[in-house]
Order: C-alpha cells, then sequence, then structure tokens
C-alpha cells in the first residue's frame, strides 16, 4: 500500500500539482456556466425545490418521478433516492440554487475522479497513479464543461460510477479499509436514477467479493492481523445513514423500492435488445477510447457497429482477458482491473439492452458507463505495457528502472505529470460540449422573475399559483419561476397536474380556492401563444430582433417561382461539408419547401446561409434582411419562441379556474 504521506517532498508537490489538475476543468464547468447566466430550470430547478425541502426540514424520502409510466403499465417509481438534495443542501443553503446546484455537482463528479486517481496510486503506485490521472483525466475532456457540473440526475451517476468501480476492485484486492468509501459511492450512484442501478448493484456486488475473501482469510488465519470488522461495520454505518430515507419510504410511505421492482420485472415494456447492449459495449472496448471523443451522441453508441470496429473491440477484449489470466499470481492488482473492466462492461451490457426503444434512447446520459469501461479498459492495458516496458530496460539496462516506486527516475514522473497539465488546460479550452440545456432562456428567466415579482408585490400571506400553460413554460420556465420565487420568500403553488414533479405541498387545493393569492399565468407557443386570462405582465419574442427580416424573406419566397441554382450543390458542401449525405438531402427538402411554409423553414439555422449563398437564382431575395437573420439565429425553447405572463387576481380565481387549469371544486 502507497500513501501519499510517505512520498518525498518533490514528489508530493507534484502529486499535489496533479490532483489540483485535474480538479481544474470542474472548477471552470463552474465558472463558465456563471459566466454563461446560468439559471436552475427544468429538472435543475425541480431538483434544487428538493434541497430547499430539505433546508426547510421536510426531508424527501425519494429521488424526483421518473418517465417510467411511458414504457409499462405499472405503477410508475420514482428514482431511487434522495442522497443528492441533502449532500447539495449545505452547498445551496450557502450560495443560492443557480450556483451551488453547480457546485454541488462539480464536487461530487470532480471528487470521484480524484478519489479513483487516490486509490489506484494507493494500490499499485506513484507511476500507475500518474496513469491513472492521465486515464482518468481524459473524463473531463470527452465529458465537457456542461456534464461536469450538471446537476441532472441521469449525468450524476456516470463521473461517480468510476470511483466506485475503483473502490470496489481495491476492496477486491484486499484494501477493507475503502470499504466505508465504497459503500458511499455505491449510495450515491444508485439513488441518481433508475437507469445505473444495475451498474451499482452489479459493482459493489464485486466489491462484496473482497469482503467475503477478507472475512474467510482472517478467520482461516486464525485470527492474526488486523480484522476487518471495523471496515465492515463503518461500511454497514454508511448504508444506514446513505439510506436510510429509502428504507423509512419502503416500510412506512410511498413503497418506491417496491415499485422500483415491479417495474423491473414488467417484460411488456419495448427495450433495446441484447445485440444493442452488446453494440454499446463493443463501443466502449473500441480501439480508439471514447475518452478521446468530444462528440458523441446516444445515438451514436447504438447505431450499427462497423466491422473494424468490432475487430478492434474484441482485440481489446481478447487482451484484457489475456492479462486477467497471465498475471492472476504475478500482478494480480492488474489482473483484477482487467477483470473489473470486463465485469462492469457486462453490467453495461445488461443496463443498455434495457434502455427504452424511444425517442429517450438517444440521450448520451444512458450510456455514461461506457467512458467508465473505456477508463478501465486502457488503464489496464497502459499498465501492462510500462510493465513490458520496464521488463524490456531491465534485462538491457545495469540499472533496473523500479516502475511505480519511490525511486523512479524522475523523467519518468515528469513527463506524465505534463501531461495531465496540459490535459487539464485542453479540457477547459477545447473539450466537448459546452452548451446546456435551456441556455438560450437564461436571459429570458432573468427578465421573467423581476417582472413578475414587481406585479406580485411583497410576499403575502396567502400562496401564488404558477400556472404553465405550453411545453416550454411547463418544462423550464415555470420550475425556475417557481423557484425563484421560492428563493425571494413567497409561498408557491402549482395546479394539481404537476404534483408529480414539485411534490404534493406545493399543490394547490382545488377546493379551498379562497385561502390562494393571485396567479401568474405563463403560456407559451410557436410563433404566439394562446388566449389566457389575466393582465399581461410581460410579452417576449424570442426571436424579436430578426422579426421584420424574417417577414420580408418570407413574402419574397412566395413571390416568384423557386429555381435552384447550379452551384446549389456547392453550397450544400460548404454549409453541410457533403451534398448526398442524409443530412444534406434533407435540408435540401427542406429549402425546396421554403415557397410554401417560409416562416417555418426559416427557423432552421442554416436556411438564411444557403439563401444568402445563392442555393436559388430566383427568387432575389434582400440580402441585407438575410444579414440580419444570419446575425440572429431563431432560437427556441422546446419548440416554442413566445412567453406571456399574465396575473389572475386572487379575486378571480374560482371564475376562471378551468381555463387556468385548478379543476372544479
Amino acid at each position: 500500500m502507497h500513501r501519499l504521506r510517505d512520498l518525498p517532498r518533490q514528489r508530493l508537490l507534484l502529486a499535489v500539482l496533479v490532483l489540483f489538475a485535474l480538479a481544474v476543468p470542474f472548477g471552470a464547468s463552474v465558472a463558465r456556466a456563471v459566466g454563461d447566466g446560468f439559471r436552475a430550470s427544468n429538472d435543475d430547478a425541480l431538483l434544487a425545490l428538493r434541497v430547499y425541502d430539505v433546508l426547510d426540514g421536510r426531508f424527501p424520502l425519494v429521488g424526483q418521478p421518473s418517465t417510467a409510466e411511458q414504457y409499462a403499465d405499472t405503477d410508475p417509481p420514482h428514482h431511487p433516492g434522495p442522497i443528492q438534495f441533502y449532500v447539495f443542501a449545505p452547498v445551496v443553503g450557502a450560495v443560492g440554487a443557480d450556483v451551488g446546484m453547480l457546485v454541488g455537482a462539480a464536487l461530487v463528479n470532480g471528487v470521484s475522479v480524484l478519489v479513483a486517481v487516490w486509490v489506484v496510486f494507493r494500490r499499485a503506485g506513484p507511476l500507475v497513479g500518474l496513469g491513472a490521472a492521465v486515464v482518468f483525466g481524459l473524463l473531463a475532456y470527452a465529458q465537457g464543461p456542461a456534464q461536469l457540473s450538471d446537476p441532472v440526475s441521469s449525468n450524476m451517476g456516470g463521473i461517480p460510477l468510476l470511483a466506485l468501480a475503483v473502490l470496489a476492485w481495491a476492496v477486491v484486492l484486499g484494501d477493507i479499509r475503502l470499504l466505508p468509501l465504497a459503500a458511499l459511492w455505491f449510495a450515491w450512484v444508485f439513488q441518481q436514477h433508475l437507469a445505473v442501478v444495475a451498474m451499482a448493484s452489479g459493482t459493489a456486488a464485486w466489491a462484496g467479493v473482497g469482503v467475503v475473501v477478507a472475512v474467510v482469510g482472517w478467520h482461516r488465519g486464525r485470527r492474526a492481523g488486523t480484522p476487518p470488522w471495523p471496515w465492515v461495520g463503518a461500511a454497514a454505518a454508511v448504508t444506514v445513514v446513505a439510506w436510510a430515507p429509502v428504507l423509512w419510504d419502503q416500510f412506512f410511505g410511498s413503497g418506491n423500492l417496491g415499485r422500483m421492482f415491479r417495474f423491473a420485472g414488467s417484460s411488456d415494456r419495448p427495450a433495446l435488445g441484447w445485440a444493442s447492449g452488446l453494440r454499446q459495449a463493443a463501443r466502449a472496448f473500441g480501439p480508439v477510447p471514447l475518452l478521446v471523443r468530444t462528440d458523441l451522441t446516444g445515438g451514436q453508441v447504438i447505431a450499427p457497429l462497423p466491422l473494424l470496429g468490432a475487430v478492434g473491440a474484441l482485440v481489446v477484449v481478447a487482451v484484457l482477458l489475456a492479462i486477467a489470466w497471465i498475471d492472476r499470481r504475478r500482478a494480480p492488482g492488474r489482473a483484477l482491473l482487467a477483470l473489473t473492466a470486463l465485469g462492469v462492461a457486462g453490467l453495461g451490457v445488461i443496463t443498455g439492452s434495457n434502455v427504452p426503444d424511444s425517442v429517450e434512447a438517444g440521450r448520451i446520459n444512458f450510456y455514461r458507463w461506457t467512458f467508465v469501461v473505456g477508463a478501465l479498459a486502457w488503464l489496464a492495458i497502459g499498465w501492462t505495457v510500462a510493465s513490458l516496458v520496464r521488463r524490456r530496460l531491465d534485462s538491457t539496462d545495469r540499472r533496473p528502472v523500479r516502475l511505480g516506486t519511490l525511486d523512479s527516475p524522475a523523467r519518468l514522473v515528469v513527463v506524465p505529470v505534463a501531461v495531465v497539465l496540459v490535459m487539464a488546460l485542453v479540457a477547459v479550452t477545447v473539450s466537448g460540449p459546452t452548451r446546456r440545456r435551456d441556455q438560450a432562456i437564461f436571459a429570458i428567466e432573468d427578465r421573467i422573475t423581476p417582472a413578475v415579482i414587481d406585479a406580485l408585490g411583497p410576499p403575502g400571506d396567502r400562496p401564488v399559483v404558477v400556472v404553465p400553460a405550453g411545453m416550454s413554460a411547463g418544462l423550464s420556465l415555470a420550475p425556475a419561476l417557481v423557484l425563484q420565487l421560492v428563493e425571494a420568500g413567497y409561498e408557491v403553488r402549482v395546479p394539481p397536474v404537476w404534483r408529480a414533479g414539485y411534490g404534493k405541498h406545493f399543490v394547490a387545493d382545488p377546493t379551498d380556492l379562497g385561502a390562494l393569492g393571485p396567479a401568474v399565468v405563463m403560456a407559451t407557443g410557436r410563433g404566439g401563444v394562446d388566449a389566457v386570462p389575466g393582465e399581461v405582465v410581460l410579452r417576449i419574442d424570442l426571436n424579436a430582433q430578426a422579426a421584420d427580416a424574417r417577414v420580408t424573406i418570407a413574402d419574397q419566397a412566395r413571390s416568384q417561382k423557386l429555381v435552384r441554382s447550379p452551384r446549389a450543390d456547392d453550397v450544400l458542401r460548404e454549409l453541410i461539408g457533403t451534398a448526398d449525405s442524409p443530412r444534406a438531402i434533407l435540408f435540401a427538402m427542406l429549402l425546396e419547401n421554403v415557397a410554401n411554409e417560409p416562416e417555418e423553414v426559416l427557423r432552421h439555422g442554416l436556411v438564411a446561409d444557403a439563401l444568402r449563398a445563392g442555393y436559388f437564382t430566383s427568387p432575389t431575395f434582400d440580402t441585407d434582411a438575410l444579414d440580419v437573420l444570419i446575425a440572429h439565429p431563431p432560437v427556441e425553447s422546446w419548440g416554442e419562441d413566445h412567453i406571456e405572463i399574465r396575473l389572475v387576481p386572487a379575486a378571480d380565481l374560482v371564475a376562471e379556474r378551468d381555463r387556468i387549469g385548478l379543476g372544479a371544486p
């Protein structure tokens, strides 16, 4: 076992520098989000409301609602547990929800990477630990700033799964002292989302093998050495604390665990199937590691696998099996790491095959485990290659190279340290996805809340009712407004139809409308909004800056017959990269419809660019108007671009109850 405090001073400083470099991308992710004007909306806002429940003493017992009812005819379960709400509570209480949710997510993800690297160092030594820093540090590059501090539960199980897998590996290797940490990370990963339950459970079972081996070995050794019981007891204590809300709910509340297992046992839901699960694992093992990809989507993970990719994945699996077999005695740590990678991949096949066959299957959130498998696999392979190099050097050099020990040559330490530092810089500057969900309306949310508060006046003794009407209103804007009103001291209610997302204590009682204050009706739509009651507080057109230009181009598109330019294919190549790909063909079909539905076609961001580049010779388009459209590309939230906020006085709630969704008493 290796300890940081045993390192010489210079090596200890290098170790601290490496850990700092690994943490930098997570801090930069928070800073970038704040700079982009991040506001907790959508699921982020609903999660933040649960965090405020903790701070207010309501103590949630389960996670947020799932979409399970869409895939099986069973009582839909919530996501497994509320651990995220309790962990984030101190941070949100200190700095507020907008920054606090970001910081909480970045801390959990960043600490997970640091723990994984530290455990590898602890079990395998400084140089292998540095190798882990290089490999695991690539997670920040591949995932990108938008994910590193994303608090949504479907993402928050991804990077922590790496720490859980590495902790399980160490426990199986005999490091029973890490069992309490493994118990904590198991609770975190399991409770995040239904999609990672199998991954967390199987990985924890692998750690359980290490516990059994440790206990049996201690007894067979006639109880010599340090007994495992203190660490088993500490892990049990962590488990009791982390799982107390979930167990209380199971026995005295909604019985969410039971509902989860009933949902898992239902066989009538469409799923991607075993072939898809195997393809996902093959991509995780691919000869081009996912850790160097910054543009991966869920659709690409489940897409058909090229022959070369399948062959490369089989080669990697064969190499891991060879490592597990050949090193089982001379390097059991390396052998067990290879087995851990294969085992987590097997769990991934099970998980991936059960992803619902729906539009949600294209979300990369469901496949974060593939990055973890890739990290474990390539660390095991890199470790093996380094060992072979060491043996080669030992056989040809008079002085053995003690790879992974305190007296390794300095040049073998400086190079990976430099690599980690460069990776941190790259992860901050040019890594993958940077744009956050709902980023287009962060500035809009900053306008809505002050306008609503100004219309409401100071918080009163009766709850304000927030009524969403429209996709963007219900899924993004209303949660953000409710959260910000709660932070401003208002008591808030929502219509009963929104109970699942907000919780029953936020639901307005339609039989006692006299106890409610005014209603804030938030309507959203595409091209306009449906008529809603109340006095207008605010109207917003997300594309107001280009409205006149869009009308001009639409009128011109209808004015003459469309004539495709001889250089139309060149325009497609300039904008799409090719003229005959499926995407280019679909875009060309869209352009051909510009005369029939110009307002709709012009919502596509590249249409104005194509018209400006001369895709058509007729009609002739106003270049100044096209320049305005190009400078102000279409902005939408959930397919909608118009927002209208109205205020319905408390005295009018009874008369307007049906129109605003409060129902009849």
